[in-house]
């Protein structure tokens, strides 16, 4: 049982959908601000409140009930200090959102993948399906805020960055430079080997530049 009262200050939610083997595989991530630290017994009760009203508005749309075990997932974020870092420099909306550009779990296929797929190998399915994603996400918010009293940028104020501001900010310019290539280069590579697409950015993180270097 919940003890007092959940006061959420404020939430982001994106939307991710991946197609596999069994169609398509949409899914929410969402990041919700508690003002207090949450019991574990409060967290299952929360998770069970959103299943149960997810589930609700899938049956009432005509769908089978999602089963609990796969349904929602509800966990303890990371500290308070790195999100605020995150929202206070606008990179909360790329750690949420990213997820487009990775690739799919259990061999499913981001969007991102599917494009590219289609632009190497021109399958006719592929086209299709890059077609009913367009027709079925037009005019979806991909990343929403919460609104009101509940908005955190207006809350606390956080200003919007161009992005040739951020670009001319010397704390956003720290990394080291591993490799400077034309684009018509980049796009050679996405033609040999497409998970380049993610495991280069990821890798890099990871490597030493010269190892790096040797990868691309």
């Amino acid at each position: 049982m919940v003890g007092a009262r959940i006061v959420v200050v404020g939430w982001v939610r994106s939307a991710e959908i991946t197609v596999g083997e069994y169609g398509w595989h949409p899914h929410f991530h969402a990041l919700f601000f508690i003002d207090r630290i949450l019991t574990e017994d409060e967290i299952e009760a929360l998770e069970q409140f959103f299943y149960e009203r997810w589930s609700d508005a899938i049956e009432a749309a005509g769908y089978r009930r999602p089963s609990r075990e796969h349904g929602v997932v509800v966990s303890h974020g990371e500290s308070a200090g790195s999100y605020v870092a995150l929202l206070s420099k606008q990179n909360l909306a790329l750690e949420t959102v990213s997820s487009g550009t990775k690739q799919g779990r259990k061999n499913n296929r981001s969007t991102l993948q599917l494009q590219y797929d289609w632009m190497v190998h021109r399958r006719d399915l592929d086209k299709e399906l890059i077609k009913e994603y367009q027709l079925a996400t037009h005019r979806m918010n991909q990343l929403t805020w919460s609104r009101g009293k509940n908005d955190l940028r207006k809350k606390y104020q956080i200003a919007e960055q161009l992005d040739f501001d951020l670009v001319q900010d010397p704390t956003e310019n720290i990394g080291q430079l591993v490799v400077r290539m034309h684009s018509s280069e980049w796009l050679y590579l996405m033609r040999m080997e497409k998970s380049l697409l993610w495991e280069l950015p990821r890798s890099t993180e990871k490597l030493s530049p010269p190892a790096a270097q040797a990868l691309i």
